[in-house]
């Protein structure tokens, strides 16, 4: 993992760029290397992507079939609609901009995809992103299936990245 750093020079570069800075400056030659090597060694079944940060690797892959695990879409553009001034709405546009134009391209190269609700999934149709191929897995659990389960005392298990603000604000 190499966290996104919007000063480093990659970043700074990336603005001359169509593939969004921090895709830029987070890829990996590491990483590269790795899947690769992985991929040269092992026969596997599919690539399973998560996020766009992993899908940015999916030129390597080859033959293997790929699904690109929970597209996002709604953040960039979120950050973008509700820019409070417009200096940050050029910024955010810009960057909403380059995340649907790279969402497009970058998804003719997976067989399947996932996104965490129908909204999602309709602002990807919605930018011209084919529909099918997008699968709907929600982020959350049927509590019918836990009812059985006894519990002494009430307990929760968030398994959200706290990277992500609104899942550090939810808990």
């Amino acid at each position: 993992w190499k966290e996104y750093q919007p000063t480093s020079a990659r970043a700074i570069l990336g603005l001359l760029n169509p593939t969004p800075r921090a895709v830029i400056d987070t890829y990996s030659p590491e990483m590269a290397q790795q899947i690769r090597q992985a991929l040269a060694q092992t026969h596997f079944d599919v690539i399973i992507a998560s996020q766009i940060e992993m899908a940015a690797y999916q030129s390597l892959f080859g033959n293997c079939p790929a699904i690109f695990e929970e597209v996002e879409i709604g953040v960039p553009l979120e950050r973008y609609t509700q820019s409070s001034n417009v200096r940050a709405r050029l910024r955010n546009g810009l960057t909403w901009f380059k995340h649907q134009r790279y969402l497009s391209r970058l998804l003719r190269g997976f067989r399947q995809c996932t996104v965490a609700s129908e909204q999602e999934k309709r602002l990807l149709v919605e930018t011209g992103i084919r529909e099918e191929g997008i699968t709907v897995i929600p982020n959350c659990i049927d509590l019918t299936e836990y009812q059985s389960a006894s519990q002494k005392q009430p307990a929760i298990i968030f398994t959200g990245s706290f990277r992500y603000q609104p899942n550090y604000e939810a808990v």
